[in-house]
């Protein structure tokens, strides 16, 4: 190999653990329990704000549903966010780190994305408690919310 490409080599490398990064440090601002002073006044964290926006959509009895349903899970939220937290902060270590290693890098980022996955299931388990309960009035509204990405959606 030439030492030309060898020197591709190594930018391609370090572009893709580059972006990796990025999108580690973008997905865990969006996703990590707010700091003291960014909790609103309902005590939600930034996924629930997402359910929360959607319960002011919603007829208010439904509304308060969906609410409870949330705050029943919200130390499980809270928990699986922690975790998801700390699967980062270890990615991000991992990336600065001399020498790389990117077999515990994959490891990490692994572990990171079962921690989101398990925090979307708890926000998706609310949503699925609350259902059953709500209007079909609340349900048409809930599935009027904006979710679909294309208005050709049935």
């Amino acid at each position: 190999m030439s030492n030309n490409a060898r020197s591709w080599h190594w930018v391609a490398k370090s572009a893709v653990v580059a972006s990796v990064a990025l999108n580690v440090v973008f997905v865990t601002r969006a996703l990590l329990p707010p700091e003291p002073g960014e909790i609103n006044s309902l005590g939600t964290v930034p996924m629930a704000m997402m359910l929360e926006n959607v319960a002011a959509k919603l007829p208010p009895a439904d509304a308060s549903l969906l609410r409870a349903a949330l705050a029943d899970h919200r130390s499980s939220i809270y928990a699986s966010q922690a975790r998801y937290r700390t699967s980062v902060l270890r990615v991000l270590a991992l990336i600065a780190s001399e020498p790389f290693d990117a077999v515990k890098t994959r490891e990490a980022i692994e572990d990171a994305r079962s921690a989101r996955h398990q925090t979307g299931g708890e926000i998706i388990g609310s949503l699925l408690e609350a259902l059953p309960e709500m209007s079909p009035e609340g349900r048409r509204a809930l599935a009027e919310t904006g979710w679909r990405t294309r208005q050709d959606v049935p």
